[in-house]
């Protein structure tokens, strides 16, 4: 770090600067130095914080995923898209860990998956996969939408489409979308209790 300084000055002082000068030009660099410090070890806490609060939604989410044998699983018809759809619900031991809800279409489908933790939404995800021809789904393109929750709030979201978060800074669009989650996921948890 001191060599750094005398480099500075040096380079400073071959320019023909007073002693005063360098001695405010290093004293920005500090302060320009400090602040990038600051801001970065603020990024870096920032993303523990949030990578901490995902770590039991991802950690359930591969649990779910490596279920082999489920103790039930009950399907049930849609007819909310052109082409129909099903919804499948996944227990295990009675308890419903899984929902995966199917939309077909001339042109495409979209597959999404709700995952529970605790009895409560915790992720959410969303493909939709787009066909080159009709009802071909060779050479197609998925989009994916994925949604994490916590005591039934959205807290994080990763959308391919928009690359990235579209409401990262949008109170407004969060609770919207949140809403819309949540009133789909109770509508779906209702099809499931008329089945048991």
């Amino acid at each position: 770090w001191t060599k750094c300084v005398f480099r500075i000055k040096f380079l400073y002082l071959k320019k023909n600067l007073t002693p005063k000068k360098v001695k405010s030009l290093t004293d920005n660099t500090m302060r320009k130095l400090i602040y990038l410090l600051l801001f970065l070890s603020t990024l870096l806490s920032y993303s523990q914080k949030k990578s901490v609060s995902l770590k039991p939604i991802k950690e359930n989410y591969s649990r779910i995923n490596a279920i082999k044998k489920w103790t039930k699983v009950d399907k049930k018809e849609v007819v909310e898209s052109t082409e129909g759809g099903e919804i499948s619900f996944f227990y295990l031991n009675d308890k419903l860990e899984k929902i995966v809800e199917i939309h077909f279409g001339e042109m495409g489908k979209t597959i999404t998956e709700y995952y529970l933790l605790n009895g409560k939404l915790s992720f959410y995800l969303d493909v939709d996969v787009q066909y080159e021809k009709p009802f071909d789904d060779k050479n197609s393109t998925k989009l994916t939408d994925r949604k994490y929750f916590k005591n039934n709030k959205l807290i994080h979201e990763i959308n391919e489409q928009d690359q990235g978060s579209p409401f990262i800074n949008n109170k407004l669009a969060i609770a919207e979308e949140e809403k819309r989650i949540l009133a789909n996921f109770d509508k779906i948890l209702l099809l499931a209790k008329k089945q048991l």
